[in-house]
């Protein structure tokens, strides 16, 4: 694992354009390599941009935001996950209001320009 999380955000984007794929032959282990990327990013460099916000978005919250920018719907999200629709709707909504945004979309922009995702 350590050899993914080692090459970066490119590899991690592949192995997410990889899961978009019809049934992907090995689904549970990219997850656990992309919770990897998750539990990294616990102790990367985003923190340094959260330092603008008043407050800063959890582990979870940047998990959620990932997604969202790799353009998976909640549902997508939830299932990736392990959690009901209802937990990710909960999560978008702490995004939208930490980022100050009224929008998927923005938070979207909003994320990239922070360098949070």
């Amino acid at each position: 694992m350590r050899l993914f999380l080692d090459t970066g955000r490119p590899l991690q984007e592949l192995l997410i354009a990889y899961l978009r794929t019809k049934n992907p032959i090995c689904r549970v282990y990219v997850q656990k390599i992309l919770a990897g990327f998750s539990s990294q990013s616990q102790v990367s460099p985003a923190g340094k941009s959260q330092a603008s916000l008043a407050e800063p978005l959890t582990a979870r919250e940047l998990d959620v935001l990932n997604w969202m920018v790799a353009g998976f719907s909640n549902r997508q999200i939830a299932d990736q996950l392990i959690l009901s629709e209802g937990t990710i709707k909960f999560h978008v909504h702490g995004i939208l209001g930490k980022l100050q945004v009224h929008s998927r979309s923005e938070a979207i922009a909003r994320a990239r320009k922070l360098d949070l995702s």
